[in-house]
């Protein structure tokens, strides 16, 4: 038996005007994340190349957000201002951990489990 760290998911999404983005429902699901929850994310601003199939990461910070309405998370101002994402950019997003309705420390809730791998 192998125990590791790994995000407990990647997406894509685009950030609106007020810096919120969307945590696709099946994910929500999933991992059973709802309104008021703490998640732990990495934000990452990409360039994709479609000529070449790579995708670029520019520049990345790690933040902690509350759940809003509809699986809504929030970047802060100043996160955006650092990363220079502009309203409706794309943005890939990793959710490294989630805190059920708690001000979250640095202990991480979830780990990885493998078993006869």
């Amino acid at each position: 038996m192998k125990e590791t760290k790994e995000p407990l998911a990647k997406f894509h999404a685009r950030v609106d005007k007020d810096g919120r983005l969307v945590i696709p429902r099946y994910i929500r699901d999933t991992l059973k994340i709802e309104r008021g929850d703490y998640i732990k994310l990495i934000v990452r601003k990409i360039k994709i190349d479609f000529n070449d199939k790579t995708i670029f990461v520019e520049t990345q910070k790690q933040i902690i957000s509350k759940v809003g309405r509809k699986g809504t998370a929030y970047i802060p101002n100043e996160v955006r201002r650092s990363l220079n994402i502009e309203p409706d950019e794309l943005v890939e997003v990793i959710l490294l951990d989630i805190f059920k309705s708690e001000v979250p420390d640095n202990e991480s809730n979830f780990k990885y489990v493998f078993l006869d791998v």
